[in-house]
């Protein structure tokens, strides 16, 4: 019942940049449930506002499923679930399709910390790739441009070059999306934004630029 309370705290404090605040009441939540219980743990989260389908709590929710945070008496440490390699998307393809994309789009982050696939993006990018739900595809594509601008420090180039490492141009682009985003969801880096997608033709850089626009508007 404190959700909609801790959900208007996160309103009253950040007002439109509030998906941070409510991707950690996302965690709170899945750790509360346990992750036998993560449909309901994703269903709950229907009492916070959230308006941007691949942020905020259910987002949240998914990163403390896919890397939960273990707590010692003296530390805490996020320890990632185990991977089975015949089924790396899983849970995504079992879910309820209205949680489908936001699964997807953090599921990059938990890849990259399993030992299997730590930070070969090519690895990343074909993964998405071969996700046969275009919209689906897409959030993969941009959870991994978001997960590399983090990894490269938030340098322009080192984000471009690791998007580069994706099987094709269209999902070079949208990597670039994802990074984009990311960049501007920072204060410190929100200036670069743009140059995440800027030499790109024309064509593609207002396609890279759009997508990066209709994330942080919640419409994709």
């Amino acid at each position: 019942g404190v959700i909609t309370k801790l959900d208007k705290a996160c309103l009253d404090q950040y007002g439109p940049y509030v998906t941070g605040c409510q991707h950690g009441v996302g965690h709170g939540i899945m750790d509360y449930f346990g992750t036998s219980k993560l449909v309901e743990a994703l269903d709950t989260c229907s009492m916070t506002t959230q308006k941007r389908i691949l942020f905020g709590c259910t987002s949240g929710v998914f990163m403390e499923y896919n890397l939960p945070i273990i707590i010692f008496t003296n530390d805490a440490q996020s320890k990632p679930r185990k991977m089975d390699e015949k089924q790396p998307y899983a849970p995504c393809p079992s879910l309820p399709q209205k949680y489908q994309e936001s699964c997807y789009y953090e599921i990059a982050e938990w890849w990259n910390n399993t030992s299997v696939f730590n930070d070969n993006f090519k690895k990343l990018g074909e993964l998405c790739q071969s996700i046969t739900i275009e919209i689906n595809r897409k959030s993969c594509l941009l959870g991994v441009g978001n997960l590399i601008a983090a990894r490269s420090n938030y340098v322009v180039g080192e984000t471009t070059n690791s998007c580069g490492k994706m099987p094709n141009q269209e999902s070079k682009r949208i990597c670039r999306s994802g990074a984009s985003w990311s960049f501007f969801s920072s204060v410190t880096y929100r200036s670069l934004a743009r140059e995440v997608c800027a030499d790109l033709d024309k064509n593609e850089e207002k396609k890279c630029i759009q997508d990066s626009d209709l994330i942080g508007n919640g419409l994709i």
